[in-house]
């Protein structure tokens, strides 16, 4: 696991996300909308932890910018 994202929250971030779609890692929404996935390393340390969504990543993560995310996309 990448120590950046480790250090400044990525795994309850991702634990996060998991809970609120009722989905562990690997898998898909009942609907299937989303799917979450763990990545090992997005090369993008300095911004730390941060999720990629298609094309787009989304920099700083927190709990909060997941919420306003899956909103976003619900």
């Amino acid at each position: 696991r990448s120590i950046s994202c480790a250090l400044r929250g990525g795994e309850e971030v991702l634990d996060h996300v998991c809970s609120r779609l009722n989905i562990r890692p690997g898998e898909t929404t009942e609907d299937g909308r989303l799917t979450v996935e763990f990545a090992e390393c997005l090369g993008a340390c300095e911004y730390a932890p941060c999720m990629l969504a298609g094309e787009s990543l989304h920099k700083n993560m927190t709990s909060e910018k997941a919420d306003a995310f899956l909103e976003s996309v619900e």
